[in-house]
């Protein structure tokens, strides 16, 4: 799935599952907590992350039962969020699709340092 957010980065993190543990920032997931990899490139930065989520197939609802991946990617004022289904097979191709995101209003270098400031927990 891949949707534009239009909130703060702050809430689109919290959102979409990312938070700070021992000052480190994490994914969290259905039965587990995954390490989240920031990225900062010239123009964009990006955290990205696996951790165990549901899925549901013939025999019912499987709480742990697939792995996700979750990438966000941030402008000026919106985030956009790429996440998998929870079938394995299926990261490495969305991983690839995030790496081609290229958002056309890039975030100042202020908020690119801002948005991951702060990792309190």
């Amino acid at each position: 799935m891949i949707c534009v957010e239009a909130l703060n980065h702050r809430d689109v993190l919290s959102k979409n599952g990312f938070f700070v543990q021992n000052s480190n920032w994490v994914i969290g997931g259905s039965m587990d907590i995954g390490q989240a990899k920031i990225e900062f490139k010239q123009d964009s930065v990006s955290i990205h992350g696996q951790t165990s989520c549901g899925v549901s197939d013939n025999a019912g609802i499987h709480a742990a039962g697939g792995l996700c991946y979750s990438f966000l990617t941030f402008s000026s004022h919106h985030a956009v969020s790429v996440q998998s289904t929870g079938n394995e097979k299926d990261i490495a191709d969305f991983a690839r699709l995030a790496d081609l995101i290229t958002l056309a209003v890039k975030p100042s270098a202020e908020e690119l340092r801002n948005i991951f400031q702060n990792t309190s927990d």
